[in-house]
């Protein structure tokens, strides 16, 4: 599943994994369901910032 889910939004499976898992303890079902769309957002914003 994060080979899929990481594939859809540009980030590696690894980043997607251990996201998931780190929201998952920390949030429970919704930590699982928002992760990737976050650490996508969150990689997005990095870009744009470091990028100017």
């Amino acid at each position: 599943m994060p080979k899929i889910m990481g594939g859809a939004v540009d980030l590696p499976p690894l980043v997607v994994l251990i996201g998931v898992i780190a929201a998952t303890g920390a949030f429970v079902t919704l930590g699982a369901l928002l992760a990737t769309p976050v650490i996508a957002t969150g990689e997005l914003i990095f870009r744009y910032i470091y990028s100017r």
